[in-house]
C-alpha cells in the first residue's frame, strides 16, 4: 500500500494523491509484468542501488520504464520501503535508436567517418578498416585527410574542413588504402552543428564506385597513366610532379650555392658577372618551362577546374608588371599603361587570365623592336571586354603584328625559332584562351591595324554551382582625387607627364571613333589633362590592390628561431648556409621527425615542404602543428617543388601563412618573412 508520494510521483504518473493512497505498488504494473515484479522481490533485491528497468504504466495506460532504488526502514513501528523511482524511458528509446543507427553505421557498405572539427578521425564504421586496410587504433585521432590522394588533400582540406560547413557538400575524392593502393569514390561531408551554431564535428560518407572494392585496385602512379593513356596523354601529372620534384630539388641546391658563391666575390669580373646572369636567366627559363608543361598537362588532362570570381580588371595590372618585370630589364623594353578602364569589371579565373596575359606581354617583348609596349583593357561590346597590346602611341607595328598573330595562327615555329618561345608556351597560352572563352582580336582604324589581344566575356560561363561569385573586395577609390571610377586611364607610365598625355590624347580619340570601345565623354578628359600633376595622384595609386601598399619593415633575423622540414639533407645544409644571420635552425626529415622538436622547443617560423618522408605529408602535418598547444598562431610557410595558377591560394586556405615555390634562394625567404610579420 502507498503511505505517501511526492509531487515528482503524481506529474510523473497522472494520478492525484488520493488516487494513490488508495493503490498499491502492484497497480502500476501490468498483468503480465506482475509476475516477473514477486519473482524478482522473492529472490531479494540489493538496497540503495538502481534497479531495473521495470515496465510500468501510467494512469492514462502509456507504458514507462523506470528504475527504482529501494531500502527498508520503520514507520510508526512498521516495516516500510522508501521508493527513489527514475523515468528512464527516454533514455532507453534513446539508446535502441543508437543500437540501430550503429547497426546501419557497422554494416552498411560506405565507408563511414566521424571527424572532430580539425578533421582528425574520432570514429569509423568496420567497412572502413575492411576497405582501407587499417585497424581502428590507427585510424583514430588521425586526419582524415591523410587518407586522400595527393592531389585530394587540399581539395578536401579546403573544401570541407576550411570552409565552415553550414550544410552537407558532395565532391569526388581519392583513397588510399594502407598498401597505397587507391580507391575511387564520392565524398559526402555533413557538418554537425551545437547550439552556438559552431561545428562541433563532421560526417563524412564515403561511396565508392560500383564494384570498386570487389575488383583489384591500382597503385596512384598506375591509375594516372591508364588515365593518361585513354585520353591520349602519355605523361601522367603524378609522373610529372615526381619527375619534378627530382630535378628541382638538387636545382635548388646548386642555385642557392651557385648565388652564396657569388656574394662572397667582392669584384667579380666582367665573364664572371656575364655567367651569373646567365645562370640567372636560364633558372627563370628552366622553372618557366616546367610549370607550363604541368599546367598544359593538367589542361590536358582535363583536370582543369576553373575558379571564376568576380574583380576589377585592374586589380592585376600590376601584377602583369611585375610579371613581366624580368624580361622587360633583360629585353630593355618598358611595360606603360595604355587605355585602362578603371570600372572594367569582369568574372573569370582571376590567376589563369593573369597567367595568360603575362605570359602574352613577355612575348611581345621577346619580339618587338621598340622600347616600349603598351597594355589596354576597356568594354568591347555589350557582352565583352578586349585587352590588347601595342609597341608604340600609333598602334602596333607591322614586325610585332606578324610575329605575335603567327603565334594563334600557324602555331608560331618562326617566333620559337627566332625568339626563343618555347612551343610549350605557345601551346599553353592556346589552351588558355580556349578555356576562358576568349578569341584573338586584331583592332583596326581604318585600314591599319592599331592593337592586337583577346576578346573575353564579361562573365565566363561554367557549371550553376560555380556562378555564386562574390562581390570584389578590392575597389577603386572615387571620394580621393583625381580620376573618377568610370573613367578610363590613359598612361604609359605610372607619373605620365602633360605633354605625353596630349600627344597620345588625339590618337586615343581617333581610335575611340572606330571601335565598339565604351568611354567616357571628351571633356571629362580634357578636365584631366588640365589639372596640374602635383594635384594628382599617380596613376598607379588607382589601379594597384591595396595589398601592395602593405609596408614592410625590416626584420632581424637574430631574433627568430625556425623549424625546416626537409627530406633532403642538402637543402638543410643550403638553407642552413643561406639563413645563417637566425638565431637558431632546427632540422628535420619527416613530421615524425620533427615531433619531438615541437614538443620541446618553441618556433616563431616553420617551413614545411609538401613532399616529406614518412607517413604524413605536410598538408597533414600543418593540421597537427595546428592543434598543438602553443602552435595555433605560429608562423608556417609551404614549400613545394612547383606551382600552378592559384596553387599559392590553395595553401594559403589550407592554413598557411605564405608559400613559396623551389628554388629557394634567401631573398624569397627573407621577403616572406618580412610580409607575413607585416600583415600579422
Amino acid at each position: 500500500k502507498f503511505l505517501d508520494v511526492n509531487q515528482a510521483a503524481l506529474d510523473m504518473y497522472g494520478y492525484s494523491k488520493d488516487e494513490f493512497m488508495q493503490m498499491d505498488f502492484t497497480d502500476l504494473y501490468s498483468p503480465e509484468d506482475i509476475q516477473t515484479l514477486l519473482d524478482i522481490s522473492d529472490k531479494g533485491v540489493a538496497e540503495q542501488k538502481f534497479t531495473g528497468p521495470w515496465r510500468q504504466k501510467k494512469k492514462n495506460g502509456a507504458a514507462i520504464f523506470v528504475e527504482i532504488n529501494n531500502y527498508t526502514f520503520e514507520i510508526k513501528g512498521k516495516k516500510a520501503h522508501f521508493n527513489i523511482v527514475r523515468d528512464v524511458t527516454e533514455k532507453l528509446d534513446l539508446e535502441r535508436k543508437i543500437q540501430l543507427y550503429k547497426a546501419s553505421f557497422d554494416n552498411t557498405t560506405d565507408l563511414l567517418f566521424v571527424t572532430d572539427a580539425e578533421g582528425f578521425i574520432t570514429y569509423a564504421n568496420e567497412k572502413v578498416t575492411e576497405v582501407l586496410g587499417y585497424s581502428s587504433s590507427e585510424l583514430e585521432n588521425r586526419p582524415f585527410i591523410t587518407l586522400a590522394s595527393d592531389e585530394d588533400r587540399i581539395k578536401i582540406n579546403s573544401e570541407v574542413f576550411g570552409e565552415y560547413l553550414k550544410k552537407s557538400i558532395k565532391m569526388d575524392a581519392i583513397l588510399k588504402t594502407k598498401e597505397n593502393e587507391l580507391i575511387e569514390t564520392t565524398l559526402i561531408a555533413s557538418p554537425i552543428i551545437d547550439f552556438n551554431g559552431q561545428i562541433i564535428s563532421f560526417n563524412l560518407t564515403v561511396k565508392t564506385m560500383p564494384g570498386e572494392t570487389e575488383k583489384s585496385v591500382q597503385t596512384e602512379s598506375e591509375v594516372k597513366d591508364l588515365e593518361s593513356k585513354e585520353k591520349g596523354v602519355t605523361i601522367s601529372d603524378s609522373f610529372l610532379s615526381s619527375i619534378f620534384h627530382e630535378i628541382l630539388t638538387p636545382m635548388n641546391v646548386i642555385l642557392g650555392f651557385v648565388q652564396e658563391l657569388s656574394e662572397n666575390i667582392l669584384s667579380p669580373t666582367p665573364e664572371q658577372k656575364e655567367a651569373l646572369d646567365i645562370i640567372e636567366q636560364n633558372r627563370d627559363i628552366l622553372l618557366q618551362t616546367m610549370d607550363s608543361l604541368l599546367e598544359y598537362s593538367h589542361i590536358q588532362q582535363n583536370k582543369i577546374k576553373l575558379m571564376p570570381e568576380k574583380f576589377l580588371f585592374t586589380d592585376i595590372i600590376d601584377n602583369l608588371q611585375k610579371n613581366t618585370q624580368k624580361i622587360a630589364k633583360t629585353n630593355k623594353i618598358e611595360f606603360a599603361y595604355g587605355k585602362i578602364s578603371s570600372s572594367l569589371s569582369v568574372v573569370s579565373d582571376k590567376n589563369r587570365l593573369e597567367s595568360l596575359l603575362s605570359m602574352f606581354v613577355s612575348s611581345a617583348m621577346r619580339i618587338t623592336k621598340e622600347k616600349k609596349i603598351y597594355v589596354s583593357a576597356y568594354q568591347y561590346d555589350d557582352e565583352n571586354y578586349i585587352v590588347n597590346i601595342k609597341d608604340n602611341r600609333k598602334g602596333v607595328s607591322k614586325f610585332l603584328l606578324e610575329n605575335i598573330t603567327n603565334i594563334f595562327t600557324s602555331g608560331g615555329v618562326e617566333v620559337k625559332r627566332d625568339f626563343g618561345i618555347s612551343k610549350l608556351k605557345l601551346q599553353l597560352m592556346n589552351k588558355l584562351v580556349e578555356l576562358l572563352n576568349g578569341k584573338y582580336e586584331m583592332v583596326n582604324r581604318g585600314s591599319e591595324v592599331t592593337e592586337v589581344g583577346f576578346i573575353f566575356p564579361f562573365e565566363l560561363k561554367i557549371t550553376e554551382k560555380e556562378k555564386e561569385i562574390p562581390e570584389p573586395e578590392v575597389v577603386v577609390e572615387t571620394e580621393e582625387p583625381a580620376i573618377p571610377a568610370e573613367e578610363e586611364i590613359e598612361a604609359e607610365e605610372p607619373v605620365p607627364s602633360q605633354q605625353e598625355t596630349e600627344i597620345e590624347e588625339p590618337v586615343e580619340s581617333e581610335i575611340e571613333e572606330e571601335t565598339k570601345t565604351v568611354i567616357e565623354e571628351e571633356p571629362v578628359k580634357e578636365e584631366i589633362i588640365q589639372e596640374p600633376i602635383n594635384e594628382t595622384k599617380p596613376v598607379t595609386e588607382e589601379i594597384k590592390p591595396p595589398v601592395t601598399n602593405v609596408k614592410k619593415e625590416k626584420i632581424n633575423l637574430s631574433q627568430i628561431t625556425c623549424l625546416y622540414l626537409e627530406d633532403q639533407v642538402d637543402s638543410q645544409i643550403l638553407f642552413k648556409v643561406q639563413m645563417k644571420e637566425l638565431k637558431s635552425i632546427d632540422f628535420a626529415v619527416s613530421f615524425e621527425a620533427a615531433l619531438p622538436l615541437l614538443d620541446q622547443k618553441k618556433f616563431d617560423f616553420i617551413i614545411l615542404d609538401i613532399n616529406l618522408q614518412g607517413e604524413y605529408n605536410g598538408l597533414d602535418a600543418l593540421r597537427i602543428i595546428r592543434k598543438m598547444p602553443g602552435y595555433e598562431k605560429t608562423k608556417i610557410i609551404a614549400v613545394t617543388a612547383y606551382v600552378l595558377p592559384g596553387d599559392k591560394e590553395k595553401f594559403i586556405a589550407a592554413g598557411f601563412n605564405d608559400f613559396i615555390s623551389k628554388p629557394i634562394l634567401r631573398e624569397k625567404l627573407v621577403d616572406s618573412f618580412e610580409r607575413i610579420i607585416a600583415v600579422s
